[in-house]
């Protein structure tokens, strides 16, 4: 036992260490024309990450129009003069990299990872779009298609995806995150090419992005070829939707649905938390590792391995620039009722919110989540991800740096103030989704 200890002693010493000496060398700066830029040097390998990122998401659907970032996400590969629709897409997959972009709530992203001997050809791609989008009636319509077709698609093989999107619809009383990424079918009928342009025309400006390079590349060269590409594109002011707080659904809501096409009952629970930049949401997301990481988790152990009445439970603090839910999916056992489910739920996680957990749970979380996010930042892409949501969320890729000390800051009494804060039991949403015979 005293080797054990030994052992996981000197484990946590060479993670804080670890900590002491996490410096990336970020550099931030600001073109005369907004454009934030961020360098990021890592010449591990001979590849690069480039990211561009726009601070407009779904949040800023209109309404009876959900789905214009959703939307916009394809229309921003429609080419430009010089550029053939999709010939972004062929240029950098000719060149042996990959390309991808979502779209959240809060931002839409577009990256790629390539040999770092093609960064000019990068850098003149994502310029060109943003100065010059060529958006023709053929593209718009086909695209708009195919995102309908994906919903239906999503709606009718993945039975949980509509009680998810519920689970928000409900737990939100604001319109800008109630509504699905995605958008609902008819608002994205409704959408005309005219309000494709006057989004693009509205948010994707260089003064409302940001641009972020990881990998291989020297920065002074670097900081020329930028200039170059996209210091000449002007730029309008933006104004930015304000994030949405403090608007939640208050008090207990449980609602029932019955669902075709599954077996065995379902519950899921959402707590409303504060935002992604608040400091309790590092004491929120090891409580995420301590409930639901995996199996030794408390929940999972409870309720999985102990008393074999689920199998499967996930859930996540999720991130958002304004408030935000802790949300949890149980599926049960075959013929475990669904009240069943969600009062053993309620009992466990009252008790973890009204009592101090060990220390060593907290540790255990710290080390799950220690792993998880550094293998996050071996590689360019991932890097570039993490930058990108630093940026937006908390307006700072500094942060990358010191971020990981704030987790190893959490102790078990912030658990237990924090737990008890936000886990009310006459607070949450739930959602019985019960098979239809």
């Amino acid at each position: 036992m005293k080797v054990l200890k030994a052992g996981f002693a000197f484990f946590l010493y060479l993670t804080n260490l670890l900590f002491s000496q996490l410096n990336f060398p970020i550099n931030h700066f600001i073109l005369s024309n907004g454009l934030n830029i961020v360098f990021l040097e890592d010449r591990t390998l001979p590849v690069i990450t480039l990211a561009v990122v726009y601070h407009t998401g779904s949040r800023d659907d209109p309404v009876g129009k959900t789905g214009m970032a959703q939307l916009m996400q394809s229309i921003m590969f429609s080419g430009t003069e010089t550029i053939p629709p999709m010939g972004h897409f062929a240029m950098i997959r000719r060149h042996g990299g990959i390309v991808n972009a979502f779209v959240t709530e809060d931002y839409i992203i577009f990256y790629q990872t390539l040999p770092s001997s093609q960064l000019r050809m990068v850098l003149w791609l994502e310029s060109e779009r943003m100065q010059s989008l060529k958006i023709e009636s053929s593209f718009f319509t086909k695209h708009k298609e195919l995102l309908i077709t994906e919903i239906k698609k999503r709606l009718e093989t993945e039975p949980f995806w509509g009680s998810f999107l519920k689970l928000n619809e409900i737990s939100f009383l604001n319109f800008p995150y109630a509504h699905p990424v995605m958008g609902y079918i008819e608002d994205i009928e409704n959408i005309e090419l005219d309000d494709i342009k006057k989004y693009y025309s509205n948010y994707f400006q260089p003064s409302n992005a940001w641009l972020i390079l990881v990998g291989d590349f020297d920065t002074d060269s670097s900081i020329s070829l930028v200039k170059e590409h996209f210091e000449k594109i002007p730029s309008k002011t933006v104004k930015l939707s304000t994030p949405p707080s403090e608007n939640y659904r208050r008090g207990e809501l449980r609602m029932r649905t019955f669902k075709k096409g599954i077996y065995n009952n379902i519950v899921h629970i959402a707590y409303p938390i504060p935002p992604r930049s608040s400091p309790e949401f590092y004491v929120l997301k090891l409580i995420e590792y301590i409930l639901l990481h995996d199996r030794n988790s408390i929940l999972p152990r409870e309720m999985i391995r102990k008393r074999y009445l689920a199998q499967e439970i996930t859930g996540e603090a999720e991130e958002r620039e304004g408030s935000s839910l802790f949300t949890l999916f149980i599926l049960g056992r075959p013929g475990i009722p669904a009240e069943m489910i969600s009062a053993h739920f309620t009992y466990h996680i009252e008790k973890f919110s009204t009592s101090v957990i060990g220390a060593w749970e907290v540790e255990r979380a710290k080390n799950n989540l220690t792993t998880e996010y550094l293998d996050d930042l071996r590689t360019t892409e991932g890097k570039a991800l993490t930058l990108a949501r630093l940026c937006i969320y908390n307006g700072s890729p500094h942060l990358l740096n010191t971020e990981l000390k704030r987790f190893l800051k959490v102790n078990q009494f912030d658990i237990y103030r924090v737990a008890r804060k936000y886990f009310d039991k006459d607070n949450g949403v739930y959602i019985y989704v019960i098979p239809q015979r």
